[in-house]
């Protein structure tokens, strides 16, 4: 089965263009970039005069003028690309989502090259770390009608559940999933076990990953997580979930002396207990493993320290 991954160039992301911004922020008037060959954007009925209701409308019929049969849209360009990008863009905005994306769903169901190409591109703009408009609660939407539809692929579909198991664990507000781990010292604990009083950073990590080494050494100097560290309010758990410990104990001592130092034991990737796509991982969460953050960055994680 052919993987569906994605890894994201930010530059190869498409923008939602200029005229749905003003659509959905400012005025119903959409303003084009001059293109002729952008796919047309539904103008909502004078009728409808609720902002709301005019998003909702918008969402659920953006498809109606798309021909999902004729697969030759998917290759002119950026024409189908740009769709979705404006069509994302829209759906996060309405305050209804679900009927929107089953009859987008649904639509995209008639061919097995449009399940896959548009399969695609939710994966790419909602899933992958990278873009700008990742949204796990909103992909997880998408998932589940694709599982609930009709006409989809058995393979397709075994990645859609995949995928839909690691989008629902750890969310925020859930508490993290345990798992096990080795200690320098041999010993074994476990994140549950833990019993800090402290909140948890926890970071997957890989020591032959170059953004790894990159992200690991801005988190040493940046001074908020510095300071939160010294003053006991949080601790930081990084685990090698790479399965080699010859590896990881000739370079662990690499890391910062008051991290707390682990190897994953419970093979927390196999058995789909992290979502691992990028590495590393980021999880901020509280004393009682409470996830506060998931997937998060070093800016987004500074801004929360600094509401301590």
């Amino acid at each position: 089965m052919r993987s569906l991954s994605i890894v994201i160039d930010r530059s190869l992301l498409l923008q939602p263009v200029r005229g749905i911004v003003t659509l959905v922020l400012f005025s119903w008037c959409v303003t084009m970039r001059g293109q002729t060959d952008d796919y047309p954007i539904p103008t909502p009925p004078d009728s409808i005069t609720d902002r709301a209701a005019k998003i909702t409308y918008l969402a659920e019929h953006y498809w109606d003028r798309f021909d999902f049969c004729d697969t030759t849209l998917l290759h002119r360009g950026v024409y189908a690309e740009q769709a979705v990008s404006n069509f994302l863009f829209i759906l996060n905005y309405a305050e209804e989502k679900a009927d929107a994306v089953s009859k987008w769903i649904t639509r995209v169901s008639v061919n097995a090259v449009s399940r896959r190409y548009f399969m695609e591109m939710a994966e790419k703009y909602l899933y992958e770390t990278g873009s700008p408009m990742h949204n796990e609660r909103l992909f997880a939407l998408v998932l589940k009608q694709v599982l609930a539809t009709d006409g989809w692929a058995d393979d397709l579909s075994q990645r859609a559940s995949i995928l839909l198991r690691l989008v629902e664990k750890n969310q925020p507000g859930s508490v993290a999933e345990d798992f096990s781990f080795l200690l320098p010292d041999g010993s074994t604990s476990t994140l549950h076990g833990l019993h800090s009083d402290n909140w948890v950073l926890l970071l997957f990590y890989d020591p032959d990953c170059n953004n790894c080494q990159k992200i690991i050494s801005q988190l040493t100097a940046n001074e908020t997580l510095q300071q939160t560290i010294a003053s006991r309010r949080l601790s930081v758990l990084a685990v090698y979930a790479e399965g080699d410990q010859e590896r990881w104990k000739a370079t662990y001592n690499s890391l910062p002396a008051n991290w707390l130092k682990a190897m994953d034991c419970s093979n927390v990737r196999g058995h789909l207990l992290y979502d691992l796509k990028a590495m590393p991982t980021m999880l901020l969460m509280d004393c009682s493993c409470r996830v506060l953050l998931k997937d998060c960055d070093i800016d987004e994680l500074e801004d929360y320290l600094k509401r301590l």
